[in-house]
C-alpha cells in the first residue's frame, strides 16, 4: 500500500460508518416517528370480522355478508339460521370483559388493524360437553295403539283441553289431529274412572309431519290392534320446535330445548340430539382486526 493510499484510507471508512448508521436509523426510526398502529389489549375495544366453523369445515356462524349468502362456497351446518342483512355487522367487544368466549376474546390478544388469526377452542372451553340425557334413540318402525287409553289428565295435558270431572265433560265422538302422526283421532268412550278411549284413524300411506320421510305400511284393526309406521330420517334432519316441550316420541325436554337433529341413522334406529348444536363440538373461528380502540 502506497503512502497516498493509506492517507484516503480513514475517509473510506468513515464514509462507510456514516452509510451504516443512516441504514439502521432509517430501519429503526426513533419512537416519536415511528407510525403508532395500536394492537389489541386486554380492556381495549376491537371491532372484528369472524367466520366460525366446526371441524367438518361447515359454518355455525359468521358476521360477514358473503359467508352468510354463500351456501356454495361457505357450506352450513345443518343448524345454521341465515341471518337477515340488518343484523350482519362487524362484531365489537371489549377485550378481557367475558361477553363472549374467553379464547376468542384472547386471541384477538396482539392484533392490529388488517391482521387475522384462527383460534381453536375445545368443547370444554366453549359450550360445554354434550348432556347425555338430551340425547334421544327411536325405532325406525314404531307400532301405534289403534285404541289408545289415557286418563282426563293425561288427555287435556295432551291435547290441550281444559275438560275437567264435573261439569265439563269433553263430548264423544269428537275429532281432532293425533298430537305426534297428524292423522284423525276420535273421542270414542269416557269410562266412570274418567279413562279416556281414543280411536286413531290412518290411512296407508305417506304423512307429511315430519321433516323426512314416514310411511303408514300397516294397519291391524281388533281391540289390540296396532298401526305400524316408518320412519325415513336422514343425518342433519332438523326437528325445529314443533314439539314445545315434549319431542315426538316421549322425551320430556324441558324449556328451550325443542330443537333436535338427526346425528345417526341405523339399520333399526336413529338418533336425536337435542342438545344445541355448538355444545360438544371444538369450534374453529377465523378473525379478521378492522379496529383498535385503546381502553
Amino acid at each position: 500500500m502506497t503512502l497516498k493510499e493509506h492517507r484516503y484510507l480513514p475517509y473510506e471508512l468513515a464514509i462507510v460508518a456514516i452509510a451504516a448508521l443512516l441504514i439502521i436509523a432509517y430501519l429503526n426510526p426513533p419512537e416519536s416517528t415511528r407510525e403508532k398502529v395500536p394492537r389489541a389489549t386486554i380492556g381495549d375495544t376491537v371491532v372484528v370480522w369472524y367466520i366460525g366453523r366446526f371441524e367438518d369445515g361447515s359454518v355455525f356462524d359468521t358476521n360477514m355478508f358473503e359467508v352468510n349468502d354463500d351456501d356454495v362456497m361457505w357450506p352450513k351446518s345443518p343448524g345454521y339460521q341465515k341471518k337477515p342483512d340488518d343484523e350482519i355487522k362487524p362484531l365489537k367487544f371489549v377485550v378481557g370483559s367475558g361477553n363472549l368466549l374467553r379464547d376468542f376474546e384472547l386471541a384477538v390478544i396482539g392484533l392490529k388493524k388488517g391482521d387475522r388469526t384462527t383460534v381453536t377452542i375445545p368443547p370444554e372451553r366453549g359450550y360445554g360437553l354434550s348432556d347425555e340425557s338430551l340425547i334421544v334413540t327411536a325405532d325406525l318402525r314404531q307400532s301405534v295403539p289403534l285404541y289408545e287409553h289415557m286418563s282426563l289428565d293425561e288427555f287435556n295435558d295432551t291435547y290441550g283441553h281444559t275438560y275437567d270431572r264435573s261439569l265439563d265433560r269433553p263430548p264423544l265422538n269428537i275429532t281432532f289431529p293425533h298430537h305426534i302422526y297428524g292423522w284423525n283421532v276420535t273421542l270414542i268412550a269416557i269410562a266412570d274412572d274418567f279413562e279416556v278411549t281414543l280411536f286413531n284413524a290412518p290411512e296407508i300411506g305417506a304423512l307429511d309431519v315430519f321433516p323426512w320421510n314416514t310411511t303408514v305400511l300397516d294397519i291391524e284393526s281388533g281391540a289390540n290392534g296396532t298401526i305400524l309406521v316408518e320412519h325415513h330420517p336422514q343425518v342433519g334432519d332438523r326437528l325445529d320446535g314443533v314439539y314445545e316441550e315434549t319431542d315426538p316420541f316421549g322425551m320430556d325436554l324441558g324449556e328451550g330445548k325443542s330443537t333436535g337433529t338427526v346425528t345417526d341413522v341405523g339399520v333399526d334406529t336413529f338418533t336425536i340430539d337435542y342438545n344445541r348444536e355448538v355444545v360438544g363440538k371444538t369450534l374453529i373461528f377465523e378473525i379478521e382486526m378492522i379496529l383498535v380502540e385503546r381502553g
